[in-house]
């Protein structure tokens, strides 16, 4: 490797630094008026590094765009569901969260947890879960959601869900008003982009 380099160098010095040898060199040629193909060029460093550098890839739209649904939740005053979902054609992506008019703009809330479900093949009536990311107050509502979701869809879900009923103070009948709405809408919209 060092005595290419050392070559390189020799060569650079006595033909194109226009030395009195490397002048006289390329005089020689042109008077015999050969081919000028034949004249001795420096090694290509350009082509060696063009070759090692990976195509660029075309940046693309993604094919599917997010859908973002709000509504307000039964039986929970002045409460409003926030629905933030991505519908593929191998998997679903769900994010919930829930706002209420005195809630400010600039607080910051907990994700909540993130759940993935997917349906068992062996048995339609189960689902498998993992909890990915855990908070107390919202994994138990994100599970089963997150199964119901797997079970009804048949594909893979994400869900990742921020509702905690017990801080919202909602009653078990309204939490399952609750969450049998936000099930319904995004069954709804399933079943459209099927179509």
């Amino acid at each position: 490797m060092v005595a290419k380099a050392q070559k390189s160098e020799e060569w650079t010095r006595f033909v194109w630094r226009g030395t009195k040898s490397g002048t006289s060199r390329l005089k020689r040629h042109l008077r015999r008026k050969g081919p000028i193909s034949q004249i001795i060029y420096p090694p290509s460093m350009a082509t060696a590094v063009e070759a090692s550098i990976p195509p660029q890839v075309e940046n693309l739209a993604p094919h599917a765009k997010p859908q973002e649904l709000s509504f307000p939740l039964p039986k929970a005053l002045h409460t409003t569901a926030h629905i933030h979902l991505t519908l593929l054609g191998t998997c679903a992506t769900v994010f919930l969260a829930t706002s209420t008019p005195g809630d400010s703009a600039g607080s910051v809330k907990p994700m909540g947890s993130f759940v993935y479900a997917m349906p068992d093949r062996t048995n339609p009536r189960n689902t498998i879960s993992t909890t990915l990311y855990n908070l107390p107050g919202s994994v138990e509502y994100t599970i089963r959601i997150a199964k119901i979701l797997a079970r009804r869809m048949t594909v893979p879900v994400y869900v990742g869900c921020s509702i905690d009923p017990t801080a919202l103070g909602l009653l078990v009948e309204e939490e399952m008003e609750g969450l049998t709405k936000i099930v319904e809408v995004i069954m709804q919209r399933w079943e459209q982009s099927r179509k």
